[in-house]
C-alpha cells in the first residue's frame, strides 16, 4: 500500500509538474494572444510590441511569421484609411460644385444663357462623380479576388483593331493602330478591353491636344507587347515609378482639368496582374512617353 501510494504521489506530482511547464511555455504564445487581441481595438498595439517579446527559441519561428502577418494586416489597413480618404476628398469636389451650382439655379441667379451653363456643369460634375463611382467599384471587385477565368484565348490583334477603330469615330486621323502579327493571350475580354481603354485614355488625355498616339503590338520572346506612346511631355524616373498608385496625379492642376482621379492606370495594372502581364513606362524629353503591357502569349 505504501508504494502504491507513493506510485500515486509521483504521478500526481509529475503531471503537476509537466502541467506547469507546458504553462511556463506557452505564457509567450498567451502574450502573443492578448497582443493580437489588443491590436484589433481603436489605438491597439502595433506589430513592434509582437517584435519585441521575449520567447524561447522554439517559438521564435512562430513570433516572426505572427510579426510579418501583423505588419501585412497593418499596412492593408493603412491603405484602406488612405483609399478612403482619397476617394471622398474626389467626391467632395465635384459635389460642392454641383451644389453651388445648383443652388444658384434655385435662386434664380442668372439668364437663359447663364442658367444652360450652369446646368451643363451641374451634369459635368455629375458624370465626373458618376466615373468616379464606376472606376471605384471595378477595383473592389478586382480586389475581391485573385484569379479569374483564363480558359479563353482572346485574339489580341483582332480585340485592339476593334477597340482602336472606336477612337478613330471619335478622334479621327490620332489615333492608330499596328500589328506585326496575330497574336492570343488567356484571359477575359471585358477586363483586357478595360485595360487597354484606360491606356489609351491616359494617352489621349495627358498627351498634347490633338497629339498623335500610336498603339503597337509585336512579339518579344515567347511574350506579346502592347505599346502605346504619345508626344507628351517628359516625366522624371521618380513619377514613372508611381504612376500606377491609386488617386497619383503626376501634375494635379493639369490632370484636374482633364476630369480624371487617378485611378485608371491603378485599374490598368490591377487587370494586368491578373492576366500575368507587366506594365513598363518610358518617358523621354524629345520623343514623348510610351506605356507598355506585356503579357504571356500563346504559341
Amino acid at each position: 500500500m505504501f508504494l502504491l501510494g507513493l506510485a500515486v504521489a509521483v504521478v500526481v506530482i509529475a503531471t503537476l509538474m509537466v502541467l506547469a511547464a507546458v504553462h511556463w511555455a506557452l505564457r509567450p504564445a498567451n502574450r502573443a494572444a492578448e497582443l493580437i487581441r489588443d491590436f484589433s481595438r481603436p489605438g491597439g498595439v502595433d506589430a513592434a510590441a509582437i517584435r519585441s517579446l521575449a520567447v524561447p527559441r522554439e517559438l521564435a519561428t512562430f513570433k516572426q511569421a505572427l510579426t510579418e502577418m501583423m505588419d501585412r494586416v497593418h499596412q492593408f489597413v493603412e491603405r484602406q484609411k488612405q483609399f478612403s480618404a482619397n476617394a471622398a476628398h474626389e467626391l467632395r469636389t465635384p459635389l460642392t460644385s454641383a451644389k453651388s451650382t445648383l443652388q444658384s439655379l434655385a435662386y434664380g441667379v442668372g439668364n437663359r444663357e447663364q442658367c444652360a451653363n450652369a446646368i451643363a456643369q451641374a451634369v459635368g460634375d455629375l458624370d465626373r462623380m458618376a466615373r468616379l463611382v464606376e472606376q471605384l467599384q471595378t477595383l473592389a471587385s478586382l480586389d475581391e479576388g485573385d484569379h479569374i477565368p483564363m480558359c479563353r484565348a482572346i485574339p489580341l490583334d483582332r480585340l485592339l483593331t476593334l477597340l482602336v477603330d472606336t477612337y478613330v469615330k471619335t478622334h479621327p486621323g490620332q489615333v492608330t493602330f499596328t500589328a506585326t502579327g496575330e497574336a492570343f493571350v488567356h484571359g477575359e475580354e471585358t477586363l483586357l478591353t478595360c485595360l487597354f481603354t484606360n491606356l489609351i485614355d491616359n494617352a489621349l488625355k495627358h498627351g498634347p491636344v490633338d497629339g498623335p498616339v500610336t498603339v503597337r503590338l509585336s512579339y518579344v520572346a515567347a511574350d506579346v507587347r502592347v505599346a502605346i506612346h504619345d508626344t507628351g511631355g517628359h516625366l522624371p524616373v521618380a513619377v514613372l515609378s508611381r504612376l500606377t498608385e491609386r488617386f497619383f496625379r503626376a501634375d494635379a492642376v493639369r490632370r484636374r482639368s482633364t476630369g480624371g482621379a487617378g485611378l485608371g492606370l491603378a485599374i490598368a495594372r490591377e487587370i494586368g496582374d491578373k492576366h500575368g502581364a507587366v506594365l513598363q513606362f518610358d518617358s523621354q524629353p524629345h520623343s514623348g512617353t510610351t506605356v507598355s503591357c506585356v503579357l504571356p502569349a500563346i504559341n
